[in-house]
């Protein structure tokens, strides 16, 4: 947050922004399930709307997972959105607002920064119980997604040039800062974690497969 406004002031707007990144990422979500699971999409034309039909004969395969997931019928957005928005709203407005509370307190930047998506991502993931289990893939990918994209959130926060309260675009320049933020932060979180979203993925086509890797 900037212009010394803070993240209790602000707990909708969390809400808010974590569900409209739910719902607009919810298509490539699919597409990277569907990539990092190992499936091969083949596109069948009576699969899709007779405005579709034709221009998935076309599709080259390359590109079938992405026309898949960005194609009706979108099953299970209601529950993926659902799901999704209040974890990562959760995430981030716990880990801004235990920052908060930790720099008050007297404790370091850096251990302010970390602490709480450490804490807060864990247990929203896996539950309280889950902050004294370290040992599986969830956990291995979750806790330093969030870390880092809470770390490098905050690095832009502190290296971008504040926005003029006293300037006519100040609500765009707040919404392009907020774009850069939450772009580079999703971008390092997800880099760093992809091999464990594979691993993730295997294990859960396994389990339900009834066999183990």
């Amino acid at each position: 947050m900037t212009g010394g406004s803070t993240a209790k002031e602000y707990p909708a707007q969390y809400f808010s922004a974590s569900t409209i990144a739910a719902v607009l990422n919810y298509p490539l979500w699919r597409a990277s399930a569907v990539g990092q699971s190992g499936f091969r999409v083949v596109l069948q034309s009576a699969n899709y709307p007779p405005v579709l039909t034709h221009v998935a004969s076309a599709v080259p395969q390359s590109l079938a997972p992405y026309f898949h997931a960005f194609s009706p019928p979108y099953k299970g957005l209601a529950a993926t959105v659902m799901g999704m928005s209040w974890a990562r709203a959760a995430i981030f407005y716990g880990s801004d607002r235990g920052k908060e509370i930790l720099l008050s307190m007297g404790f370091a930047n850096t251990t302010a920064t970390v602490l709480p998506p450490l804490v807060v991502s864990t247990a929203v993931h896996h539950g309280i119980s889950g902050l004294w289990h370290g040992t599986s893939a969830g956990i291995l990918k979750t806790v330093p997604k969030y870390c880092t994209a809470i770390f490098v959130k905050d690095y832009f926060e502190r290296v971008l040039p504040p926005v003029d309260p006293e300037s006519e675009h100040k609500d765009r320049e707040k919404l392009v800062h907020s774009a850069i933020k939450s772009s580079a932060a999703g971008v390092a979180g997800a880099a760093l974690t992809n091999p464990l979203d594979v691993m993730q993925s295997v294990h859960f086509i396994m389990s339900l497969a009834g066999t183990s890797l």
